[in-house]
């Protein structure tokens, strides 16, 4: 699988069924010494209100990916992660 083929998949938590946004809207984050991905960043700010809203950020760790479907990808994004945490960027 290309990374490209992963572009339109959405991303849903699998703790609580919570929609955290689109693959092809998040970021990559790599290890600089490595080249390994670590994980992504989401940015999780509404479609709709993108002028009014504050933009909330989702760090995922890589390890969080626990299945790849046709539609979606399929996080574990538990205590170990702070995808609710917010970021002014």
């Amino acid at each position: 699988m290309r990374l490209r083929d992963l572009e339109d998949k959405e991303l849903i938590n699998l703790q609580d069924g919570r929609r955290i946004g689109y693959f092809g809207d998040a970021d990559l984050v790599f290890n600089g010494e490595t080249g390994e991905i670590v994980g992504l960043e989401v940015n999780g700010k509404g479609k709709f209100f993108q002028l009014f809203s504050e933009k909330r950020v989702s760090l995922v760790p890589w390890r969080a990916i626990k299945k790849i479907g046709k539609e979606v990808v399929i996080l574990d994004a538990g205590a170990e992660t702070d995808i609710d945490t917010f970021r002014d960027l």
